[in-house]
């Protein structure tokens, strides 16, 4: 299942965290598209994971700069029930 996240291209991200043992990270990537009216360009960056087994995890994202020291700006979490 992919995940997006829309945001505006000014050099911040989302981190996953989750359970390796249940979830493995495939890939994921940034797709632009221009906002209808607006001078800006806009992205969602988006995920692509597979799942291990059945279960119920969680994957908690962090928006922030990549500096390992960077303040979190957002942060979201999501209950994953595999069948």
């Amino acid at each position: 299942r992919r995940c997006f996240f829309p945001q505006p291209r000014i050099g911040l991200n989302w981190y996953p965290a989750y359970d390796d043992n249940l979830l493995v990270l495939l890939g994921g990537g940034h797709s632009i598209h221009d906002t209808v009216g607006e001078d800006i360009d806009t992205e969602d960056q988006y995920f692509i994971f597979w799942a291990r087994k059945k279960g119920t995890t969680e994957i908690t994202f962090v928006y922030k700069h990549s500096a390992p020291e960077a303040e979190v700006i957002e942060e979201k979490t999501f209950i994953i029930n595999i069948q």
